[in-house]
């Protein structure tokens, strides 16, 4: 009897233990599925709050990414190096040259850069096609004509000194590269030039239509960082504006916000990035602006996509959440915003990091924290959109003013202009 009561009780025990087992198992799965990403575009939440939706996920984000680098043994934060896009050089040599971080180097030709799939090429030596993610790359040295690169030795110059005349020379030398390049990389490349040359001399309108053409080529483009992105919410760009390049601007953009039905018949999400970008400055476009920045703020990759699509697709989401902060701006800025606006710029490379700074660094002088006053200064000489840059120098002199710093006030109202209180309009 006693041995008919111990199987009793081993056979109860073994059903337990099986369907604790199954329920284990469902439980995992429901979990799994439930917790699945979506694949391409979240639908936009209908009224967001605040319109700064990365908030709470830049903090989680931040937090795996610690515990990642904590499992690996190693340190690792925002701006970590598989958020990074790879160095470009000019090369004087025939081939492209492919530098790892692993230390392996790479003769290539007939090479491209593409924001979903990494550097793509043919390698020199025996011609096989070979691809490479960008997270494994340190630099891409691109063969490019002594055209491009006194074009460079110009731009950096203009850049430096806030010289027009060395800015124009850059344009010239950039667009007759760009005539005579033999590779497909440096026509890219020096269009991207071109466009980021535009933008500094004020003419903004005219360098989103050249980043229009890059869009065509990559719907997530690599040159990301060279898109003539607004950070005002004033259509009448300066002293440079012109009403004919505007106006066919705005055409632009009002083609390329579509989702799919865009010039290039499927989504481009860079594109449509900067048409939102440009039609936020027209109070009757920017409802729908709006509506394009919101989704795009919920951009990901699907879960089969590779790291260069997925960091492609993080880093547009990005830039668009900070393109809505021109909105929430309206007004006057609110300190809780700000405080957000600073962590998300973070997040961002540094590539794509100079602009956004700039900005909410000028929101940081607007609320009276004059501590931000010398980096509202630096960004005023270093942002690419010169309306944000005379905002910028307008707010500097202002604090310089408030604090009694004459001297300082006089330089920056000499270089940027604007009399006391009166910058560009958000």
């Amino acid at each position: 009897m006693r041995e008919l009561r111990t199987l009793f009780v081993l056979i109860l025990a073994s059903v337990l233990i099986v369907g604790a087992g199954f329920a284990v198992a469902f439980g995992q799965r429901a979990n799994l599925k439930g917790g699945s990403k979506s694949v391409g575009v979240r639908s936009a939440p209908s009224e967001p709050a605040p319109l700064d939706p990365f908030a709470r996920k830049a903090e989680a984000e931040r937090a795996r990414e610690r515990a990642a680098g904590a499992s690996a043994g190693t340190a690792v934060d925002a701006r970590s190096d598989a958020f990074a896009t790879p160095t470009l050089q000019a090369g004087e040599g025939a081939t492209d040259v492919l530098r790892l971080k692993d230390g392996r180097t790479f003769e290539l030709v007939e090479s491209r850069l593409s924001g979903r799939t990494g550097v793509e090429g043919r390698l020199s030596d025996g011609g096989d096609p070979a691809r490479f993610s960008t997270s494994e790359v340190e630099s891409l040295e691109i063969a490019v004509s002594t055209e491009f690169r006194r074009g460079l030795e110009a731009y950096d110059a203009g850049r430096l000194t806030g010289s027009d005349a060395e800015l124009r020379q850059a344009l010239d030398r950039f667009q007759g590269a760009r005539k005579s390049a033999r590779g497909r990389l440096e026509k890219e490349w020096a269009t991207a030039k071109i466009a980021e040359t535009l933008q500094r001399l004020g003419r903004g309108d005219e360098a989103a239509a050249e980043f229009f053409l890059l869009c065509r080529l990559d719907p997530m483009t690599s040159f990301l960082s060279s898109a003539p992105l607004r950070w005002t919410l004033d259509a009448s760009r300066g002293e440079s504006y012109d009403p004919s390049a505007s106006r066919h601007a705005e055409a632009l953009a009002l083609e390329w916000i579509k989702p799919v039905d865009n010039p290039t018949g499927k989504a481009n999400p860079s594109g449509r990035l900067l048409a939102a970008s440009i039609l936020l400055e027209f109070p009757s476009r920017r409802k729908e602006a709006q509506e394009a920045l919101r989704a795009l703020a919920t951009l990901e990759a699907s879960d089969d996509a590779s790291h260069d699509e997925a960091e492609s697709a993080r880093r547009i989401a990005l830039l668009a959440i900070a393109q809505l902060w021109r909105l929430d701006a309206l007004g006057g800025p609110k300190a809780s915003l700000v405080d957000r606006w600073t962590k998300t710029t973070e997040l961002l490379p540094e590539s794509l990091r100079r602009d956004a700074c700039g900005f909410v660094g000028l929101m940081e002088l607007k609320l009276g924290r004059d501590e931000a006053l010398g980096r509202v200064v630096r960004s005023a000489a270093s942002v690419a959109d010169r309306d944000l840059a005379r905002a910028c120098g307008v707010a500097a002199a202002d604090a310089c003013r408030r604090l009694g710093r004459a001297d300082e006030e006089r330089e920056l109202r000499r270089r940027f202009g604007g009399s006391a209180t009166r910058g560009a309009s958000f």
